[in-house]
C-alpha cells in the first residue's frame, strides 16, 4: 500500500476533534527525522519504528536521510536524545491543543447558556406585569453580555485561539444576566402589617 493511500485511510478512520493530535504527531516526527540516523537493517526494532516515523512524516520522496546508509554506532549512540526531544515535543503540542479544545467547550457552553438566558429575558420583558427596575437590569445585563459573547462567537468562527481572559469575560456577564433574571423569577415579597386590638 502507497504511504499517501495509508495516511489518508488513517485520517479518515480518526474523528474530526482528534486530528488535531495526528498533526501535531505528524509535525514532530517531520522535525526529529532529519536527525534520526538511518538504521542498518529495517528488520530490526528501531528500523520497524524508522519506517513507521518516515510515513507520519511523510517522508515519501528522495529526503536526504532516508538516502544516506548509517552505520551501527551512529544508530545506537544519537537515537535515544532525539527520540525524547521528540516526546517533549508531541507533549507540548498535546498541551496546547487541550488547552484550546477547553477553552472552546466553555466558549460553547456559555453561549449556549446565554441564547438560554437571552431567550429567558426576552419572555419576561415582553409580559405586560414586569418590574420596571429589573426590567433595567436584565436590559442592562444582556447588551453587556452580548459584547464578549459576540467576540467569542467571532474568534470560534474564524478558528482564532482563543484566551482565557476572553472566556471568563464572557462568563461573568453571562453570570450577570442570570443574577438579573434570577431577581425576575424571584417571587414578589409583600409586606403586610397587623393590627393586634386589645
Amino acid at each position: 500500500m502507497d504511504p499517501t493511500t495509508l495516511l489518508a485511510s488513517v485520517i479518515g478512520a480518526i474523528p474530526a476533534q482528534y486530528l488535531i493530535y495526528l498533526a501535531a504527531l505528524c509535525g514532530v516526527c517531520a522535525a526529529i527525522m532529519p536527525w534520526l540516523p538511518v538504521p542498518a537493517s529495517k528488520t530490526s526494532a528501531y528500523g520497524r519504528l524508522y519506517v513507521v516515523l518516515n510515513i507520519a512524516a511523510q517522508n515519501f520522496r528522495n529526503v536526504a536521510n532516508r538516502a544516506q546508509p548509517a552505520d551501527a554506532t551512529a544508530t545506537k549512540s544519537s537515537i535515544a536524545p532525539v527520540l525524547l526531544v521528540g516526546v517533549g515535543l508531541s507533549c507540548a503540542l498535546s498541551a496546547c491543543a487541550d488547552s484550546q479544545t477547553n477553552l472552546r467547550k466553555a466558549a460553547y457552553d456559555t453561549m449556549s447558556a446565554y441564547h438560554l438566558a437571552e431567550t429567558g429575558a426576552q419572555a419576561y420583558l415582553a409580559t405586560g406585569t414586569a418590574d420596571p427596575t429589573v426590567k433595567a437590569d436584565i436590559k442592562t445585563a444582556s447588551a453587556a453580555a452580548l459584547v464578549p459573547i459576540t467576540a467569542l462567537n467571532t474568534s470560534i468562527q474564524a478558528n482564532s485561539t482563543l484566551t482565557e481572559t476572553s472566556v471568563s469575560t464572557a462568563e461573568s456577564a453571562l453570570a450577570t444576566l442570570q443574577n438579573a433574571l434570577s431577581k425576575a423569577q424571584a417571587p414578589a415579597t409583600t409586606t403586610t402589617s397587623s393590627t393586634t386590638g386589645n
